[in-house]
């Protein structure tokens, strides 16, 4: 039943207008997200990156289930900046809208350096492509391979 509401959910996901190639960036230790970044979402303008970039997560308090968002990377600077996104539910609903956010500091050592580092071609992506539909019963997968 679990495996059928996700099928469902990935159907009810809006459709890019440009292909898509969603790659591996990391599942926390904590195993509470599996994240992604669509690589060919990726553009440049000057030190500044964006690509679209999901979170798999944990079902949270708010019934979170995945977000999906543009972030936007100034390579230089070493800060992100989330763009407005969606969160959604276990079947692909949208739970709540995301606004855009102001610019934030990078951390070292956060899955946010590790997005900085691999969309401003400091370090390669890694070889864990999932194909064009973002990989949310993948990443659930990942999430729950921890519970065994």
């Amino acid at each position: 039943m679990h495996k059928l509401l996700l099928a469902a959910a990935l159907t009810l996901f809006p459709a890019a207008a440009h292909a898509e190639d969603w790659v591996l960036v990391s599942v926390a230790e904590s195993r509470m997200g599996a994240f992604f970044v669509d690589v060919d979402s990726i553009e440049t303008d000057g030190a500044i990156r964006s690509g679209r970039v999901l979170a798999v997560l944990r079902l949270d308090d708010h019934g979170r289930a995945a977000a999906l968002s543009p972030i936007s990377f100034d390579c230089k600077g070493r800060r992100r900046m989330i763009g407005e996104g969606d969160d959604y539910d276990i079947n692909g609903a949208v739970v709540r809208h995301t606004e855009p956010a102001t610019w934030r500091d990078i951390q070292p050592g956060t899955t946010y350096e590790e997005l900085l580092e691999m969309v401003c071609g400091e370090k390669p992506f890694g070889d864990r492509h999932f194909g064009s539909k973002p990989p949310i019963g993948e990443g659930r997968a990942l999430l729950e391979a921890g519970d065994s």
